[in-house]
Order: C-alpha cells, then sequence, then structure tokens
C-alpha cells in the first residue's frame, strides 16, 4: 500500500512515504555534519600557549612589592623568597 501505480503503470508513493524519506535525508545529513564538524574541528578551534620567563630578580621585586603592600604576610614572604632563591640555585 506504500506504492500506488499512477499513469503508464509508473509506481508513485504516498504523501507519508515521501515525508518519512525526506525526514530520514535530513537525519543523516545532521548526522554527517555532526560527526565530520567534531572530526575536522571545524576550523574554529584555536590552541593558544604563552610562556613567561621571569627572572629570579624580578620574582624576589615581586615578592618584596607584595609584601610591603600587605597582599603577603612576613611568613610568606620569607617562605616564597627561600623557594625563589632555591630554585634558581643561590642563597
Amino acid at each position: 500500500m506504500d506504492r500506488v501505480h499512477g499513469n503508464a503503470g509508473v509506481p508513485t508513493y504516498s504523501r507519508e512515504v515521501r515525508t518519512m524519506n525526506a525526514l530520514r535525508t535530513c537525519v543523516v545529513l545532521a548526522v554527517v555534519a555532526a560527526i565530520l564538524g567534531g572530526c575536522c574541528g571545524g576550523g574554529s578551534t584555536k590552541v593558544q600557549s604563552t610562556t613567561t620567563t621571569t627572572t629570579t630578580g624580578q620574582q624576589l621585586i615581586d615578592l618584596k612589592k607584595a609584601y610591603t603592600e600587605g597582599a603577603i604576610t612576613e611568613e610568606q614572604y620569607n617562605k616564597m623568597k627561600k623557594q625563589v632563591l632555591e630554585s634558581s640555585g643561590g642563597e
């Protein structure tokens, strides 16, 4: 009953069958687009990396400033200062 023979014996499909075929096609296209967009990144993904190199002297200056401005305590200042000096190989 899905096919009805029209003029000249050529099968024609009912409206419901055509609608289901169109819906199926849309779903397949949406899935393919989602897969390709996910696999290929879509061209909109950017990776950004920033490396900052700070000298030991600059780290000590920054620590001193943080301490004098009250951002860190004297205990924190001394602990971080020791860590900076140890990581640079000096004391």
